[in-house]
């Protein structure tokens, strides 16, 4: 997974180099130097640093900069790919389980909202029939 990193550190050790010499030539940090050997990429704040540091990396030690940083961009963006996949599953289901706790919601303040209409309709029924039954209210149709 890493052969860029150990193609880099092999050449590197064969020239008789550490990586501070690595460092004084090129300007990239010892830090960033070794997570690039180690294969460590999450250390470097973006994918394009890390291409760049490999292209003057391996310009430094008279290997084809270009080439090994645009393997580097094709190996990561396959890796990527499937990383920008798990989050999209990951955001899809938690939009799912939002969109379902939102229905869930409002189903429940709709059969409160029911619930109260036909209790205050149960009052209202109840005191209309006992003020009619007591005199309350006049009836509307006189019994024949």
């Amino acid at each position: 997974m890493n052969e860029i990193g150990d193609l880099l550190r092999r050449t590197r050790e064969a020239q008789g180099l550490t990586l501070e010499e690595i460092s004084d030539m090129t300007k990239i940090s010892v830090r960033y130097l070794e997570a690039i050997e180690s294969g460590d990429y999450s250390v470097i704040p973006a994918k394009v640093y890390a291409q760049g540091f490999i292209r003057n990396y391996a310009n430094v030690l008279g290997l084809d900069g270009a080439e090994l940083s645009a393997r580097f961009g094709r190996t990561e963006r396959s890796l990527y790919a499937g990383a920008l996949d798990d989050l999209a599953t990951a955001r899809v289901g938690r939009m799912q389980r939002a969109q379902v706790e939102r229905r869930a919601t409002r189903m429940r303040v709709l059969v409160r909202i029911l619930v109260a209409l036909v209790a205050i309709l149960a009052v209202a029924a109840a005191v209309y029939l006992a003020g009619r039954s007591v005199g309350w209210f006049p009836q509307l149709m006189p019994s024949a």
